[in-house]
């Protein structure tokens, strides 16, 4: 190998070492909150000991699972991108955004939106995966907590090929990360296009299809249909209830006190609140035009919980 190609090679490895580090720094804050998340279910069950029952032990054997699943997504991301052997598809992209930011974007406030054809897949650049990784981070932490803040990535197929859509309203600008994308997605030789507003942005990627694989549609939503608005005092309890809520799908704005504004489709106030303030109830249903405001029993079982709620 010839002096200019190995400084080449070289200067390329420290590049891929150092875009991977900044990714997996940008993958921390995302990946504390699915910690803290999952790991508030195993202690809230491991304080009732004996008294679990087997709806909280299936609690906590799902988010050991999400738990694993989380650490070895971000393991797979440190790897070098030669290093792996594993075709890398685009659900496989988009579970990734999913046990990693989902949490995160509940916390902010903002919808989170993946959606993937179930038809056509195609297997994807693992360094454009890191850097999607990101960008979605980069965008999601960016949007203001504004309502109807949105990060979406979306796979679908077209006459060109598999079109991935990563996009955001609400921050002013691109991230670096995007732009990096960008300029990456172009580099193998994929067609890309970036557009920007004051209020959204998105990048367009045109992938070939390589392979075709038979499976239903893959979505996910960090805020869906159903809103709730959690009062509880007690800190434990609440994150416990938020995130068993969280988990079967509904966007939750969990607090100690009443909010001032908010869009919610009913309310949870602990009974403990409602004994010492008996005008909450009614207060909290007046002031954001709801249909349905439940009182939530101390320590309630999440099997009770979720019958409460018609889930």
């Amino acid at each position: 190998m010839s002096a200019p190609a190995e400084r080449r090679e070289t200067g390329e490895a420290r590049a891929d070492e150092e875009r991977r580090a900044r990714i997996l720094l940008a993958t921390l804050s995302p990946l504390v909150h699915r910690l803290n998340n999952s790991l508030a279910v195993v202690q809230g069950v491991h304080e009732l000991g004996e008294q679990a029952r087997e709806p909280e032990r299936e609690m906590v054997r799902r988010e050991l699972s999400l738990l694993g699943q989380a650490l070895a997504r971000v393991a797979l991301l440190a790897r070098p991108p030669a290093a792996r052997r594993d075709p890398l598809l685009v659900q496989d992209v988009l579970r990734t955004h999913e046990l990693l930011l989902a949490p995160l974007a509940e916390k902010l406030g903002v919808e989170l939106e993946l959606r993937a054809d179930g038809t056509a897949v195609a297997e994807v650049d693992a360094r454009l995966e890191q850097l999607l990784l990101a960008a979605s981070t980069a965008l999601l932490t960016s949007c203001p907590r504004v309502p109807r803040a949105r990060l979406r990535l979306l796979a679908r197929a077209e006459s060109s090929g598999l079109v991935l859509v990563l996009g955001a309203t609400g921050p002013a600008r691109s991230s670096p990360d995007l732009t990096a994308l960008e300029a990456l997605a172009r580099a193998l030789g994929r067609r890309a296009r970036m557009r920007a507003t004051r209020g959204a942005c998105a990048l367009r990627v045109t992938l070939g299809v390589r392979a075709i694989v038979q499976t239903a549609p893959v979505t996910a939503s960090a805020r869906g249909a159903r809103r709730i608005l959690l009062l509880h005092a007690a800190d434990a309890e609440r994150e416990l209830v938020s995130t068993l809520l969280r988990e079967h799908g509904w966007t939750v704005d969990a607090r100690a006190d009443l909010p001032q504004a908010g869009t919610f489709d009913l309310a949870l106030v602990e009974r403990r609140l409602a004994l010492a303030d008996p005008s909450l109830p009614a207060r909290v249903q007046a002031r954001f035009a709801l249909a349905r405001v439940e009182l939530l029993e101390p320590r309630m079982r999440p099997g009770a919980l979720l019958a409460l709620l018609g889930a």
